[in-house]
């Protein structure tokens, strides 16, 4: 259930604003009935209202009869599908929900191989396709998406190492006569060995065990311009995909047979590629010179390694600029869906100035949290005047 509360700025489209309250529930009469009884109660005690024109019901796996008497309970509309949820929303689900379950037998059971796999499998669908079920060919393998986000990853744990690394029991050793189980969980006392004996841990935590067990993958150069504290969460996953050649394009999907036409949504003049979507079609090259000021790099493929080596004596100076061109290829994605899906092209001059506001935005909430800053005028005059 999404629930969207009535602000004073209602009256203007803020799409780049994500400010939604997100409740989740079983999918019985009764349980939406407790649910919306709660939040009315909070509804009367905070003053914040329900905006019944932008909030939406989502239900799965329910017969039509049950889906009827809710919606006529709740009196929302439902949701047109799983294609309205950004990346961003599953993937904190299941960074800090599902795996934090897992986390938590994990430190009185080794769980058998069988049981993390289909743990990790329900991660996996749920972040790729928004369900339990396999329903769509993930875009980066489970591996990569268990590092760190500065070596690559999404920063999920890995359920099998972190299950191993949960054990601190240095000097035992099973008996002879111990049944199978109970020797295949001392081997996991025997993989963590090296680590202690070496003294990598004065202390051990589970942390360190997980750390030392997943290795010293190689670090990414470019894992600050994607995470950086400016962007939003939405923005930078499409980002992190982008970075790994990973979104789909036409020239992917064609690929695979899925498309007989690769001429791009945006322009249909040329094949639709990363390349020719966000530097060569004339839309991304539109926005690109309507937003010049706002751009401090070379608008062309190599601009992110060229971002990342550039020398700028301001830390905040150089997120801000980052943000600005993650901003704009987020922008670029969506509108190019916004054409696949309802055959409309979005005017350039419309997504550039959500970008500014955007950045302005985060802006405001820099100068807030930091104070007097070196950086405060700067900020002041370059993005707030925009």
């Amino acid at each position: 259930m999404k629930i969207d509360l009535k602000k004073a700025y209602d009256s203007i489209e803020w799409s780049f604003i994500e400010d939604d309250l997100y409740l989740f529930c079983k999918g019985d009469l009764n349980s939406v009935r407790v649910l919306m009884r709660g939040f009315l109660s909070f509804s009367d005690t905070s003053g914040l209202c329900l905006n019944q024109s932008k909030s939406d019901l989502y239900m799965d796996r329910m017969n039509q009869m049950a889906r009827a008497q809710i919606l006529q309970l709740s009196g929302f509309q439902q949701g047109w599908g799983t294609k309205k949820l950004s990346y961003a929303g599953p993937l904190v689900l299941v960074k800090h929900v599902l795996t934090q379950m897992n986390s938590y037998w994990a430190r009185v059971f080794l769980l058998p191989k069988g049981v993390i796999a289909r743990v990790e499998a329900i991660c996996r669908n749920y972040l790729w396709s928004h369900a339990d079920n396999f329903a769509k060919v993930p875009l980066i393998s489970w591996e990569q998406c268990c590092l760190p986000q500065k070596n690559g990853g999404l920063g999920i744990l890995n359920a099998c190492l972190w299950n191993n690394a949960m054990f601190d029991w240095w000097d035992y050793q099973a008996p002879s006569y111990s049944d199978w189980s109970w020797h295949q969980l001392c081997k996991v006392k025997n993989k963590l060995m090296p680590g202690f004996t070496a003294g990598n841990w004065p202390t051990y935590t589970v942390r360190d065990g997980y750390k030392w067990l997943l290795g010293q993958p190689l670090k990414v150069q470019w894992s600050s311009y994607v995470w950086n504290r400016v962007a939003l969460p939405k923005v930078a996953f499409i980002n992190w995909l982008y970075i790994n050649h990973r979104l789909i394009t036409k020239d992917r999907m064609g690929r695979f047979g899925m498309v007989s036409d690769g001429l791009s949504f945006l322009c249909g003049s040329a094949d639709e590629s990363i390349d020719h979507l966000f530097f060569n079609c004339w839309f991304s090259r539109c926005c690109v010179r309507l937003d010049q000021l706002w751009l401090p790099a070379p608008w062309q493929p190599n601009v992110v390694e060229w971002l990342i080596h550039w020398r700028c004596k301001s830390l905040l100076k150089k997120q801000l600029m980052m943000a600005t061109i993650v901003g704009l290829i987020y922008l670029i994605w969506e509108s190019m869906n916004i054409s696949r899906v309802e055959n409309r092209v979005s005017r350039p001059k419309v997504v550039v100035k959500n970008l500014q506001s955007l950045i302005a935005l985060r802006a405001r909430g820099l100068l807030q949290l930091m104070g007097r800053h070196r950086d405060h005028e700067w900020i002041k005059s370059y993005i707030l005047a925009h």
